[in-house]
């Protein structure tokens, strides 16, 4: 069956309110991994372990395990070992820290043409927007 996509309700969230339209070098929940462990690496010592970033980030182990085991199938971080504490630790690979770099410069350059466009009181208030229909869409799908 084929799917009517005239629905203004469906093309609003098809057209306008997908952030991984400006996620090109990577996928956007990558990124937020790799940004968290980068920004933990920069902070700490070298050693970013799971536990911490579990905590960091809200999210339990598993899931965090999971989201590691998938970015380690991308070359995107190495599993290690501390055998001092006992803890388990990632990095980033070259290729995460080049993928990083990237969407980076890419996430600055979209902001710095919406700052372009749009005053400081207009971007907050679609900054207000996107927060209020984040929290509306999580309400709605976790009932």
């Amino acid at each position: 069956m084929k799917r009517d996509m005239s629905n203004k309700e469906e093309l609003f969230f098809v057209e306008n309110l997908n952030p991984d339209n400006i996620f090109q070098a990577m996928e956007r929940a990558d990124f937020v991994y790799l940004y968290y462990i980068d920004l933990e690496s920069k902070n700490n010592t070298k050693k970013v372990y799971l536990s911490t970033l579990a905590e960091r980030l809200h999210q339990p182990m598993n899931v965090l395990s999971k989201g590691m085991k998938r970015l380690q199938d991308k070359g995107y971080v190495e599993w290690k070992l501390d055998h001092v504490v006992e803890k388990t630790y990632v990095e980033l690979t070259i290729t995460a820290i080049e993928l990083l770099a990237s969407q980076e410069s890419a996430l600055e350059e979209v902001y710095r043409r919406l700052h372009e466009k749009f005053s400081e009181e207009e971007l907050g208030i679609v900054t207000a927007v996107m927060k209020e229909a984040r929290k509306i869409a999580r309400e709605v799908t976790e009932k």
